[in-house]
């Protein structure tokens, strides 16, 4: 259940943060929108494809914790984000007056706008990483007894 609930919230978060298609009238169907793109494209992929395994493989070696969870849980969702920034920069970019990219090379600043982004992702999968917890892990094991 916690793997259908979670990327979602994790989608709404960044959609709320972050909103998508400025030309929208509302800012209700902008961050409609832009939770459904991050949900589709940056959060279930990953969520499926390295979340499960992930899950699993700690699972079978460790005991589920929230700090395991909050940790594990940004690296699934910012590696993907990580991966798509550095193999899809263009010959020229910027954002405002501040140019991010030059010759097919980031700019400091380009570095800088890169971090802040992944790690805003990162921050939601860390929190989504505790919730994901709070729903799968901690009730394991509740009204189990030991013979």
């Amino acid at each position: 259940m916690a793997f259908l609930f979670i990327p979602a919230l994790a989608a709404l978060s960044v959609a709320l943060a972050m909103p998508l298609y400025a030309g929208l009238p509302t800012m209700t169907e902008r961050v409609w929108r832009s939770t459904l793109v991050y949900g589709l494209v940056g959060a279930y992929p990953p969520a499926l494809v390295l979340g499960v395994p992930a899950y699993f493989m700690l699972r079978r070696h460790f005991e589920p914790r929230l700090i395991s969870c909050a940790l594990a849980a940004p690296i699934v969702a910012a590696l993907p984000w990580l991966f798509l920034t550095l193999v899809s920069a263009p010959d020229q970019a910027s954002i405002g007056d501040h140019a991010t990219i030059i010759n097919g090379s980031f700019t400091a600043y380009g570095w800088l706008m890169n971090a802040q982004f992944v790690g805003g992702i990162g921050l939601a999968g860390a929190a989504g990483g505790a919730l994901f917890w709070a729903i799968a892990a901690a009730g394991r094991g509740v009204g189990k007894h030991r013979f």
